[in-house]
This record gives C-alpha cells, structure tokens and sequence, in this order.
C-alpha cells in the first residue's frame, strides 16, 4: 500500500520467500542430535517462530472487561502471532 509516496506493509500481510526447501530436512530419528538441531534452529530462527521453543516464553496476557480498546487490540495481536507461530513450529 502506497500512502503520500512512504510504503506502509502490515506485518501480517507480508509473505515470506521459501528460503529453505523443507524437504531437505532429515527427520529426526534419534541419532545425531547435534547435527540435526542447528538446521532446525536456522529454519525456525528464519520464519521468525524460534522464540516458540524457549524455556522461558513469556505467559500470554489476558484479556479482561478492564482493559481498554488498545491493549485489547495488542493482547488479541499478540495471542494470534502466538498461536501461528506455535502452529509453524509443528
């Protein structure tokens, strides 16, 4: 979208390349670990879900009658990229 000559793209709406052909990946089957994880760990860190597998994931927020319409909004974006990401990881 082309507003006043500045490009505005929401993150949403953007599609990312297939920069990996997934096909590649050996699945897992119990030998080699090492030299199976850093593959997974790049593929992950490029479509940006990576964070989905650390131990200290960050609880999701809550969405109650108190908050207004703006963290409303950022709570029910964030639970969204959440469950996508999670979804991705499988």
């Amino acid at each position: 979208m082309d507003i006043g000559g500045s490009s505005i793209v929401r993150p949403s709406l953007v599609i990312k390349p297939n920069i990996f052909d997934v096909d590649q990946l050996d699945r897992f089957d119990g030998n080699d670990f090492d030299r199976w994880q850093d593959p997974i760990k790049w593929v992950l860190t490029s479509i940006g879900c990576f964070y989905i597998m650390s131990n200290n994931l960050e609880p999701l927020p809550e969405i109650t009658p108190e908050i207004d319409e703006h963290q409303k909004k950022a709570a029910t974006d964030t639970i969204t990229k959440r469950e996508n990401d999670e979804v991705m990881c499988r």
